[in-house]
């Protein structure tokens, strides 16, 4: 296939991959979104659960986005790409826990540095615990709420980023245009947050793309989906949900106040905390450099 032939093939694939992604959208996740809050299964009650009914409603709107950007992978794979999605690793092959394990401790690890470098520097005040502030039935759903949504959202943007996205680019430019761009793509999205507002949105670009270049060096390293996934549920888990490093009462385990120069800390009490600061950006290198200094694997069977 000659040069200018495959670069037809990649943006011909790219603009039918989110044509895809659009019309699921609409077609398929607004009308069940629609139908779910008919049921009573409501955006409120996903958001402040309160009754048994709110963790239903919770499960129902988590899994819309990761199954349309699934449903949407497996269509080109089927019809364009005329292959098998096992080769993205993404499937339960001997071994995917392993390499789901991997990215979750790495991204434990990488939290965990920046929550004892908090507390070494007081710029984090721990409150208390969450169900003791919060009574124990809020916990609950908190619980609950915090571990679905940092999985959907892990599996959602690994999906689309370094999962169909990364294949084609790899395909078509090469391995390292691929992960240069990819992670550029990935920061960029993260300015349509509406709290990466101020001087956050000159930020957000640069910490952002390290986010993507150190899930991408995961998977590369691993070789699976599995990895970046378990690692970005992880980081957003203990982040927020646990270290509670952003501040605020909604959390898995502290309830925190954070104080501290911005050049660390971030932004409190907003999606960005110190993922957007010189010490997200430095633990985000270091993570860069753990996988590449893991030992690679390479051209594992597909089960």
């Amino acid at each position: 296939m000659s040069k200018e032939r495959g670069t037809y093939s990649f943006w011909f694939r790219l603009v039918v991959f989110l044509a895809m992604i659009a019309m699921l959208n609409f077609v398929v996740v607004v009308p069940l979104g629609n139908l779910f809050d008919k049921m009573g299964l409501t955006f409120n009650g996903m958001y402040a659960p309160k009754a048994p009914i709110d963790i239903l409603s919770m499960v129902a709107h988590q899994i819309l986005r990761p199954m349309m950007i699934l449903a949407a992978t497996y269509l080109m794979f089927k019809y364009f790409e005329k292959e098998s999605m096992k080769v993205l690793r993404i499937s339960f092959y001997k071994g995917w826990f392993k390499d789901l394990g991997y990215g979750l401790m790495v991204g434990i690890g990488l939290v965990g540095i920046m929550f004892v470098l908090f507390l070494v520097f007081g710029w984090t005040d721990i409150i208390g615990l969450s169900w003791k502030i919060n009574g124990l039935s809020t916990y609950i759903y908190g619980l609950i709420y915090i571990i679905l949504a940092m999985a959907s959202v892990a599996v959602t943007e690994e999906l689309f980023i370094r999962g169909y996205l990364f294949y084609l680019g790899r395909k078509a430019y090469g391995l390292v245009s691929t992960f240069i761009v990819t992670s550029i793509v990935f920061g960029l999205m993260h300015l349509m947050n509406p709290t990466g507002t101020s001087w956050g949105i000159y930020v957000i670009p640069i910490t952002l793309s390290l986010a993507g270049g150190l899930f991408a060096q995961s998977m590369i390293s691993r070789n699976s989906l599995w990895t970046p996934i378990g690692l970005h549920f992880a980081w957003n888990t203990f982040l927020y949900g646990v270290f509670n490093l952003n501040g605020g009462r909604k959390s898995i385990l502290f309830v925190t106040e954070i104080e501290g120069p911005a050049v660390f800390v971030g932004i409190p009490n907003t999606s960005f905390g110190p993922e957007v600061s010189v010490l997200g950006a430095g633990v985000m290198i270091l993570g860069i450099l753990i996988f590449m200094k893991m030992k690679k694997v390479e051209d594992l069977k597909v089960e």
